[in-house]
């Protein structure tokens, strides 16, 4: 079942009744709801169409930020050229409910070749708490919009519905488009005769873009970021949560994950662990017996075996830490294909930390794990969740209270080092919900206003 398909949450369901109370008429008297606002407020289409004069944008966005944020959710606002993209999200995991809304707010808007409509023409009713069109405007928008997709089963019920509440409407609506009132009862007898009102009028065709072959330099561009680990670019939306074992990360990144599966908004989560260098020393010290193994394999064992040891370790650590990237380099690079953000529990900055503290570190080992701390793909935003040791050391005894605490004093340390931003999330006291919804505010926070970029490539795939 497609998430438009449920009801809102709780919160957005506040946000719309306050919209509604909002006194427009003082504050934004030219804002006008002109489509797919029937559903308010306990559920809507993928996107409500909102218009709004020139000169009163500015309030009407004031408007929306601020009954967001008193209905507890987050807005990202886009500004366009001729309007605003407004996206507000509820913070919480809610299977069988929507816990966002997406709004398109114009200063203007092409109907025709010849009729562009703007939100001081229309004839706005203020009696139902949202300021509306009139039953004449509601018509010719949503004929328009028939037009426009070639669907005019879909907007039927409202043209029924507003012809029932003033029978002019046809009329109207011929006058403002430039046809005759019988050709438009016709395209309602007929919906056959949609295409050629529509190329008559000059009504605009939504038409989906057809994907471009891509260019040389962007398929160059790929491979790099493919096999290279320590390739940045500002397009990968990575964030990593870090802490000792036993503050919480797991769970945090399994209940964000959740929250976001409720979004037009595509995210992958990943756990890396350590085992690679276990797998590592039993490849190196592997007989040839093997049938499967091959002959430059064999060739690199004897080379491998005649070395000096302090050659030996640093071939055994440094192929170590280069599987471990690749194999993080491959899902932040998956992610980036897809438009998808990535968490990732857990990151080499825990490895080089954690080895330190358990004094694991040789000397050649520690500078190969500095090293790869150095060259890896810095994350968006570093999420340290940091707690008192003698809470960790309840939920997990893999570290003392001492080791705890030289942990998180190091990964701050490490980080800063680094140039890496990062945040810092206190856990203590509280409840897993109230952590995952800090950590993914700060997510949306740092991805901004690419969310929409996001959203729109995870509805594209979808659809």
């Amino acid at each position: 079942m497609d998430t438009r398909d449920y009801p809102f949450s709780a919160n957005l369901r506040e946000f719309h009744l306050r919209l509604a109370a909002t006194p427009w008429h003082e504050n934004a008297a030219s804002c006008v709801f002109v489509r797919d606002y029937d559903g308010l407020p306990e559920r809507a289409p993928f996107d409500i169409d909102v218009m709004v004069g020139p000169a009163e944008l500015k309030q009407c966005r004031i408007l929306f930020e601020t009954t967001a944020r008193e209905a507890n959710l987050v807005c990202v606002t886009r500004e366009l050229p001729l309007g605003l993209h407004i996206l507000i999200l509820d913070l919480v995991v809610a299977p069988n409910q929507r816990t966002w809304v997406y709004y398109e707010v114009a200063t203007e808007k092409k109907l025709t070749r010849s009729f562009v409509l703007t939100s001081q023409a229309i004839a706005i009713q203020r009696d139902g708490g949202l300021p509306v069109p009139d039953a004449q405007w509601r018509f010719l928008i949503n004929f328009a919009q028939a037009l426009r997709k070639g669907d005019l089963e879909r907007y039927r019920p409202i043209l029924e519905s507003a012809l029932t509440s003033d029978p002019r409407c046809v009329d109207s609506c011929a006058s403002r488009l430039g046809l005759d009132p019988a050709e438009i009862q016709e395209v309602l007898r007929d919906p056959g005769r949609l295409d050629d009102c529509c190329s008559r009028i000059g009504a605009t065709r939504k038409v989906r873009p057809q994907p471009t072959k891509l260019r040389l330099r962007t398929r160059w561009r790929r491979a790099a970021l493919r096999y290279l680990y320590f390739l940045p670019t500002r397009h990968m939306y990575t964030f990593t949560i870090h802490g000792p074992d036993g503050v919480g990360k797991t769970t945090t990144c399994d209940l964000v994950r959740e929250m976001f599966a409720g979004y037009p908004i595509g995210m992958n989560s990943a756990h890396h662990v350590t085992s690679w260098k276990r797998k590592n020393a039993q490849i190196a010290g592997a007989s040839d017996a093997a049938t499967d193994v091959s002959i430059a394999h064999r060739v690199l064992r004897v080379i491998y075996r005649a070395a000096p040891q302090f050659a030996r370790d640093l071939w055994v650590t440094s192929s170590g830490y280069h599987k471990y990237s690749r194999n993080v380099n491959t899902e932040t690079y998956r992610s980036y294909i897809d438009w998808k953000i990535l968490l990732l529990d857990r990151y080499i900055y825990d490895v080089s930390v954690k080895e330190t503290i358990l004094r694991a570190n040789s000397p050649l080992r520690d500078f190969v794990s500095q090293v790869h701390c150095f060259i890896m793909r810095r994350p968006r935003l570093a999420i340290l969740l940091q707690d008192t040791p003698v809470e960790i050391v309840k939920r997990k005894q893999e570290l003392n209270e001492t080791e705890i605490e030289d942990y998180q004093t190091l990964m701050r340390g490490l980080v800063r080092r680094l140039g890496v931003r990062f945040t810092l999330i206190n856990v203590c006291g509280r409840s897993r919900d109230d952590i995952a919804r800090e950590v993914a505010s700060a997510i949306i926070e740092r991805v901004g206003v690419d969310l929409h970029v996001l959203m729109r490539h995870e509805t594209q795939r979808s659809t």
